[in-house]
């Protein structure tokens, strides 16, 4: 079953609240903020390295191509900045630096449970 997402551009700048749906629609996650728009973040990476990791996977194909890395990262990126999503360039960051960044730039407190 497939989850309808809002465009981002319907994501209001104010408070409330969002779901998270597992694929048979089930909530599986419920969340809050002050601004549910600000917790929009795009992620890119540098073309050459998306073809690195695609030739792992699938060497030789279309999918890993430069060419076809080149189009997907352009369409993706033109598409957050029509949206006014910021765009994070994942591709020397760790998982941990990424969630630093993203912390630090919407202000929140990291909790420790």
């Amino acid at each position: 079953m497939s989850v309808p997402r809002p465009e981002s551009s319907s994501i209001p700048d104010a408070p409330g609240a969002y779901l998270f749906r597992d694929g048979d629609g089930r909530v599986v996650y419920v969340g809050k903020a002050r601004s549910l728009r600000k917790r929009l973040y795009g992620l890119t990476i540098r073309p050459e390295r998306l073809q690195q990791i695609r030739n792992e996977r699938r060497p030789g194909s279309r999918y890993a191509t430069l060419s076809n890395c080149e189009f997907e990262v352009r369409e993706a990126e033109a598409l957050m900045q029509q949206e006014g999503v910021p765009v994070l360039d994942v591709t020397s960051k760790s998982v941990e630096e990424l969630a630093t960044t993203i912390l630090q730039e919407a202000k929140l407190l990291r909790r420790i449970y």
